[in-house]
């Protein structure tokens, strides 16, 4: 049975308006996932605080210009993940990573933490308590900045040389710090992590420069952030057990001394045979 033409026309129309969105926490990068949840202290890692200002986009004025933006059209980003531009393409499937750092940021690393059993604080069941838990972290993003900029005139229409068409750069910055929950006002760690990179895009390559550039950031400063958090867990968790007081040697009971045999009874000796009477008459 043939498929009718006109069906197959609204079938391609419809996988090629459909956008597949890829949450934020998904991100397929290089530093592996640990799944270690039988031995190590337990490690808790919250919500990090947003600090990024309060300006979703700045729209570069050129851009609203006509005639002049086929020369300059660019904006910069302060939240990609919340906007259009971390969008991918494969298999003609249009995909979209969408998210936010400071929920998504504490679920990478906490996956990616080594030789601990550590859990992000909203993986957390309704009415799982957090007594449990030996170490905290937290932490804090400042900034994930993407700026890009492209032209149309001349290099969109020199692409075919392959002339780069887009201009991208990101620039990510955050922090955490990490806590016994004995002592929650002294930090064991306190460190900031930075990537500044940029990508050209052209008609043959780096389609999604954002997106690419975004994966980068992440996997740079979460390779090294793991790394850190579970160097000083690591180390704090050994001085701990080394400090600890031992429990005091119970002594051992003494061996019960040997009951000393009792004396054998001695024999009764035999009574001396009885003499006759020598002056007994016969």
């Amino acid at each position: 049975m043939r498929t009718p033409g006109p069906l197959l026309l609204i079938v391609a129309c419809t996988l090629a308006c459909s956008t597949s969105r890829e949450p934020l926490a998904s991100l397929s990068l290089h530093t592996p996932e640990q799944r270690d949840t039988a031995s190590g202290p337990a490690v808790l890692v919250h919500p990090f605080t947003d600090q990024r200002p309060e300006e979703l986009r700045y729209t570069y004025p050129t851009t609203m210009i006509p005639l002049v933006n086929l020369f300059h059209l660019g904006s910069k980003d302060q939240y990609p993940e919340q906007s259009e531009v971390l969008e991918s393409s494969a298999h003609g499937v249009a995909t979209r990573t969408t998210g936010a750092y400071d929920h998504d940021l504490p679920l990478l690393l906490a996956r990616r933490l080594p030789g601990v059993r550590a859990v992000a604080l909203e993986q957390l069941r309704p009415g799982e308590g957090t007594e449990g838990f030996e170490y905290v972290v937290v932490g804090s993003v400042q900034q994930t900045v993407l700026d890009e900029h492209i032209n149309i005139i001349p290099l969109a229409v020199l692409a075919v040389f392959g002339t780069p068409v887009a201009f991208v750069d990101h620039q990510l910055a955050w922090s955490v710090a990490v806590y016994h929950r004995d002592r929650l006002d002294v930090p064991l760690l306190e460190r900031a992590y930075s990537f500044d990179d940029r990508l050209v895009s052209g008609a043959y390559y780096n389609p999604s420069p954002a997106r690419t550039l975004v994966v980068r950031g992440l996997d740079a400063t979460l390779h090294q952030a793991a790394a850190d958090v579970a160097e000083a867990i690591a180390q704090d968790h050994a001085a701990r057990r080394v400090a600890a007081p031992r429990p005091p040697a119970v002594p051992e009971p003494e061996a019960a001394a040997p009951e000393a045999a009792e004396p054998e009874a001695a024999e009764p000796e035999a009574a001396p045979p009885v003499m006759g009477d020598p002056f007994r008459k016969r």
